[in-house]
């Protein structure tokens, strides 16, 4: 029986959690070979993450060819992709590393991102469901 008030209470508690908006993050592609750089290229294979929304200058102009920085709008859920599956030219499965230029605090008890312990609504309301209060 206490198992099932448990699993009550943490969907209780996860319905009364709001939903977390999209994120825009910089993106870094280290050692992406040049023929993806180009626009269709580049939002064709950031989609699989997030919804892409520009290229810095350098990656447009070509400029700094070390990576190609992008900025993706993504839900950041649970842990973030590492890595971007994709087919090459050669019809070979490759895996595109990403590096994130910044990603959001993440909290220590629930363990999802956008705050902290400190301000995390999932602890309060667990002592406010545990101490009778609602």
């Amino acid at each position: 029986m206490a198992h099932s008030t448990s699993v009550a209470i943490e969907q209780t508690i996860a319905a009364d959690i709001p939903f977390a908006p999209p994120v825009p993050l910089w993106i870094r592609l280290h050692d992406l070979g040049l023929q993806y750089w180009g626009n269709k290229s580049l939002s064709a294979l950031v989609s699989i993450i997030g919804k892409p929304i520009m290229v810095d200058q350098q990656t447009k102009d070509r400029t700094r060819i070390q990576f190609a920085q992008i900025l993706v709008e993504m839900e950041i859920t649970d842990a973030p992709p590492k890595f971007i599956p994709y087919i090459d030219e050669f019809g070979q499965s490759q895996d595109q590393s990403i590096e994130y230029e910044w990603l959001p605090a993440k909290c220590t008890s629930c363990l999802k991102f956008g705050h902290t312990k400190a301000t995390c609504r999932v602890d309060e309301m667990r002592k406010e469901k545990k101490d009778g209060k609602n």
